[in-house]
């Protein structure tokens, strides 16, 4: 994967974008690029003065602290739904920082990950409350040397936290016309009078949903505080001018036409003094230390867990014309089968992780095999060639069936299968490590083999 420059608004910004519940279309392409919102958007001086300060007053604290809770509503086909997370964020220094979903009443049925990210400056730990594991490794050496894919653990506050890290990138973007702001006046927001801006952030690639683009980018309200403290205060992605946008392009389908979507992240508590506790990680009682947070437990009872057995047949079309993909003519090989989608930010960033892994063992029989979950072969082409995978074998589960077979639920759903056809190793999610799990898995493969040639 090439890495554009990654700019931090656009990276939070784009939060929202994969928080829009693609529950929300179950049997139809999910919109891969964003249209044009405004492209005529000009800034004004006073706009652009209010940012910058705000930017130069982060970037002026060693440390922080803040909560962000994130709000999306959304009304499809008559059901209205709703999501929430609420996240406590701290960083101090270079490497010390902290992340922590936290528990809000409003916030019971959010449909997200509790999750926590701790750096104490020497070593780094993830934990996801509802499996009850966590993983450690060194911490990076600067808070901008953290992988994106780990920050996505998180949910969408945990995309600010390049933001906080590197508000210079932020305000040289803003210097040299990468992003626009304009000052729409005052509002009252949680009893106090704040300064409202509407921003414009650039066009470009959104580094951690795996270099997905934003082509005329993205509007957004900002509500910054007054006096000599501007902190932001709230911020408000015009999801639904995308929406709108995407719908004049054609790339909606028309039952989804009606679809209104309304997203928001608070933040409240501002502190340039967090607590010390926060950069420290106490494991929960029963806690289980892994290397794969995502990783199916070897016991685990699960009625879609298809280990030991063999594949479930299925023969589809092809990305590529006039072709199809039979698992009864990959017999013979170590077969990697891969369920994604391309609004899947998780299976974006792992699908050339996972497939460049797989063709490591190429010259020893392991094939990589896309399985794109409902969506249309245009979407499929463009993103593919967008992302520079135009060399993978993808099949067209486009009724979602095979998917069904394999017990697939979330995705990425990744399931590996020896020679002889039957299911050895089953994936669900990427998060950090997931493609040295997949490498672990195809070499046990091959040792078996060459226990019983021996």
């Amino acid at each position: 994967m090439t890495h554009a420059p990654r700019h931090p608004f656009v990276a939070a910004c784009a939060a929202a974008l994969s928080c829009v519940s693609p529950a929300a279309w179950p049997q139809a392409t999910q919109p891969a690029t964003p249209a044009a919102t405004s492209p005529a958007f000009e800034g004004d001086e006073r706009g652009t003065q209010l940012l910058d300060d705000a930017l130069a007053f982060l970037e002026a604290q060693d440390a922080l602290g803040v909560r962000i809770a994130f709000d999306v509503r959304q009304s499809v086909m008559g059901q209205d739904m709703h999501q929430a997370h609420t996240s406590d964020i701290a960083l101090s220094g270079d490497n010390r920082f902290a992340a922590r979903s936290v528990s809000r009443e409003d916030d019971a049925d959010h449909g997200m990950p509790n999750s926590t990210l701790v750096s104490d400056g020497d070593q780094l730990t993830v934990y996801i409350a509802e499996f009850n594991r966590y993983t450690t490794q060194d911490a990076p050496e600067k808070l901008t040397e953290l992988d994106m894919g780990m920050i996505q653990v998180l949910g969408p506050a945990g995309m600010f936290i390049p933001l906080f890290a590197e508000p210079a990138v932020a305000r040289e973007a803003l210097a040299n016309g990468g992003v626009k702001a304009k000052h729409v006046g005052t509002a009252e927001h949680d009893g106090q009078t704040v300064e409202h801006l509407r921003v414009l952030v650039p066009q470009g690639k959104l580094a951690f949903m795996g270099e997905t683009e934003l082509t005329n980018g993205l509007e957004l309200d900002l509500m910054v505080a007054q006096g000599d403290e501007p902190w932001v205060l709230v911020v408000r992605p015009d999801m639904q001018a995308q929406i709108e946008a995407e719908i004049k392009a054609g790339r909606v389908p028309e039952q989804f036409r009606e679809m209104k979507v309304n997203v928001s992240f608070v933040m409240t508590g501002w502190t340039t003094q967090p607590e010390a506790e926060a950069f420290v990680f106490d494991a929960p009682e029963g806690a289980e230390e892994v290397e794969d947070l995502f990783a199916m437990d070897p016991g685990q009872d699960d009625a879609n867990d298809l280990r030991g057995e063999p594949g479930p047949a299925f023969q589809l079309a092809s990305l590529e014309e006039g072709q199809s993909v039979s698992l009864a003519d990959l017999e013979g090989q170590i077969v990697v089968l891969d369920f994604w989608a391309t609004w899947c930010g998780p299976c974006v960033r792992g699908l050339p992780k996972v497939s460049g892994v797989v063709a490591e063992f190429a010259d020893q029989g392991a094939l990589f095999v896309a399985v794109n979950q409902r969506e249309d072969a245009d979407t499929i082409r463009d993103f593919l060639q967008r992302q520079d995978l135009e060399h993978l074998t993808v099949a067209l589960d486009t009724d979602g069936d095979v998917g069904d077979a394999y017990g697939v639920g979330g995705i990425p759903h990744t399931v590996i299968l020896d020679r002889d056809g039957v299911v050895r190793f089953v994936h669900v999610g990427f998060g950090p490590g997931s493609e040295d799990r997949v490498r672990d898995d195809i070499e046990a493969i091959l040792a078996e083999e060459t226990d019983l040639t021996n």
